[in-house]
């Protein structure tokens, strides 16, 4: 079983959340994003600046912000729904660095897999991918300064879109 690694206690508990998801959001044959990520006050932007997804936790102005941002290039409607989730699943088990990077993605992962209903190959060679990057040492100084980068001018312009909207 894929997620063996996952203890049968935090398998009940995604299982449960995922099940009240559904009892809350659930509406033409699937959960209703928009209104989840509105309701949980978690900002979203979709933007040709990435590819792929990532969640981030932020503070504003002494207030803890969530993010998901997601890039405009999927080859298919499953697989962003899919990554969407996923990004979710991190925000909605409070995943911190307290656990570790793959147990993280394992979760969020069967968190997705729960909601959609979906499995995604793409995250598993995504996941691969990352570990590759995550080793020699000037990929990951590189890597997490433009990230770092990319999250501040992108909260800078989601900020400033509420801003206007207020």
């Amino acid at each position: 079983m894929k997620y063996k690694k996952l203890t049968d206690e935090r398998k009940e508990y995604i299982d449960s959340l995922a099940e009240k998801l559904r009892q809350n959001y659930y509406s033409n044959s699937k959960i209703d994003f928009q209104s989840l990520v509105k309701d949980k006050d978690i900002a979203f932007l979709k933007t040709e600046k990435m590819i792929g997804a990532m969640a981030v936790g932020a503070m504003i102005n002494g207030n803890e912000k969530n993010y998901i941002f997601i890039g405009s290039y999927y080859a298919s409607p499953s697989v962003e729904e899919f990554d969407k989730f996923h990004e979710v699943g991190h925000i909605l088990l409070k995943h911190t660095r307290s656990l570790s990077g793959r147990a993280r993605e394992r979760e969020a992962n069967y968190f997705a897999e729960k909601i959609t209903g979906k499995r995604s190959i793409v995250n598993e060679y995504l996941d691969a991918f990352q570990q590759v990057l995550m080793h020699p040492i000037k990929a990951a100084q590189f890597a997490t300064h433009s990230m770092k980068n990319f999250f501040m001018e992108s909260i800078s312009e989601l900020e400033a879109k509420a801003q206007e909207k207020s």
